[in-house]
């Protein structure tokens, strides 16, 4: 009761509030209106889209033999639950999970022998992709933009080397500049595309032997459709072929393979631009045939 009273009093105060519930376990009710008993917020934090990519980020990090459960995956990215799929709240770290002497930051949970090397950077680049590019309210914690991976702390005086560091970029870490530039192109991304702001979503390909994964965004009644191409493969898959909405020509508009060592002089790509044929392919009427970077997220727009 409390709580509806609070969320009716802000948005009758200023109705652009976005009141945002950080509720465990995953309980989209509360982001229903208070007059079917919800508790009236907007958006509400969402652990299971959390929890099932770093399981899969860390899976990978087992060997090219190891299980990665995409199919856990898949079922998040649609937030399951939500009336509207922008209601949840994403995110792959948070103030709780990698405080101090808990859940190891992406980056180390990519490559736990060493959070620097390709493994931990492309791995790192596939998690914050899946976050920008899957429905819902994105949210990065502070320094994942620049590929932090030391644990937070609230007393750094009595917990050294938990202080971000921030100087990094400025002083020339490659890495920590690379991962920066790609975050920051995939928010302007989002910002300028409409379907992955507030498309409808539909994961339509699910390969679990080759670790990829693929889903289609688009607006009804516009279209502007974007298919997602992700990758935890150590290998670059060749002649893989994916089914595409429409049929025609596609830009690759997006490729997070081209940041490693911006501009990576060895990217694995599809020179910006594929073509359609006519062979059918995921339920679609018309496939291409793509190269698919290791470890990498492609992002299709129609031309």
């Amino acid at each position: 009761m409390f709580l509806q009273h609070c969320t009716e009093t802000v948005r009758n105060t200023n109705a652009a509030v976005c009141q945002a519930a950080e509720y465990w376990p995953r309980n989209p009710f509360v982001t229903e209106s208070p007059s079917i008993g919800g508790a009236g917020f907007d958006v509400a934090w969402n652990d299971g889209f959390r929890e099932s990519v770093r399981a899969a980020i860390a899976s990978a990090s087992g060997g090219e033999n190891a299980f990665v459960d995409l199919d856990w995956v898949a079922r998040e990215i649609v937030n399951p639950g939500f009336r509207d799929g922008w209601r949840a709240v994403n995110c792959l770290e948070s103030h709780d999970e990698i405080y101090r002497d808990r859940e190891p930051r992406v980056a180390r949970l990519a490559d736990s022998s060493n959070s620097r090397s390709w493994y931990a950077r492309s791995r790192s680049r596939v998690g914050a992709a899946l976050v920008l590019t899957s429905p819902g309210m994105p949210m990065l914690f502070m320094g994942q933009e620049i590929l932090e991976d030391k644990n937070w702390s609230d007393d750094p005086a009595h917990h050294p080397n938990t202080l971000i560091w921030w100087d990094g970029s400025s002083r020339g870490e490659q890495t920590m500049i690379d991962m920066h530039r790609c975050v920051r192109d995939l928010v302007g991304l989002r910002r300028s595309s409409e379907a992955l702001r507030y498309g409808k979503t539909r994961v339509f390909h699910v390969d679990l032997p080759g670790r990829v994964i693929a889903f289609h965004r688009w607006v009804e009644g516009i279209g502007a459709d974007v298919v997602v191409v992700a990758s935890l493969r150590d290998r670059t898959h060749y002649d893989y072929r994916i089914g595409l909405p429409r049929a025609g020509a596609w830009r690759e508009l997006f490729n997070t393979d081209v940041y490693d060592h911006w501009v990576n002089p060895r990217v694995a790509g599809n020179g910006g631009l594929i073509v359609t044929t006519c062979r059918s392919g995921q339920g679609f009427a018309q496939s291409a045939a793509l190269v698919v970077p290791a470890n990498a997220v492609l992002v299709l727009m129609r031309a």
